[in-house]
C-alpha cells in the first residue's frame, strides 16, 4: 500500500478537479439524489443477507459527494439536468477520490 501512495497523492488534485465543474454546470442536488439512490440500492437474497446492486458505491461515497457539493455556493449551482455522461464519471471518480483520501490519511498517521 505504501508503494501506491505517491501515485495516489499525485492523482488527487486531478481527481478533485475532474469533479470541480460538475456542480457548477449541472444540478448538484439532483446529481446527489441520483447517486445516493443508485448507490444505496440493495436486495435481500435467499439466505436473508443483503447484496448491494452497485458494489462500488458505499454510503461514505455519497457523503463525500455531498461534502463536495456543499463547498459550492448555491448561487453557483448549475441548472443543467444530469445525464449518463455526467453520472458515470461521477460514479467512477468518487470512489477513487475516497480511496485517495484514505491513503492520504494513512500516510499522515504513519508519519506521526
Amino acid at each position: 500500500m505504501l508503494e501506491a501512495v505517491p501515485a495516489k497523492v499525485a492523482a488527487f488534485p486531478e481527481l478533485l478537479e475532474s469533479l470541480g465543474a460538475v456542480p457548477r454546470e449541472h444540478m448538484p442536488d439532483t446529481i446527489l439524489a441520483i447517486f445516493a439512490f443508485y448507490g444505496s440500492q440493495a436486495m435481500i437474497v435467499a439466505d436473508g443477507l443483503t447484496r448491494s446492486l452497485s458494489k462500488d458505491l458505499l454510503q461514505h461515497h455519497t457523503e463525500l459527494l455531498q461534502a463536495l457539493i456543499m463547498t459550492v455556493p448555491f448561487a453557483e449551482w448549475g441548472l443543467g439536468p444530469p445525464h449518463g455522461g455526467i453520472m458515470h464519471p461521477v460514479s467512477e471518480t468518487i470512489p477513487k477520490l475516497a480511496d485517495t483520501l484514505r491513503v492520504l490519511r494513512s500516510r499522515s498517521l504513519s508519519e506521526g
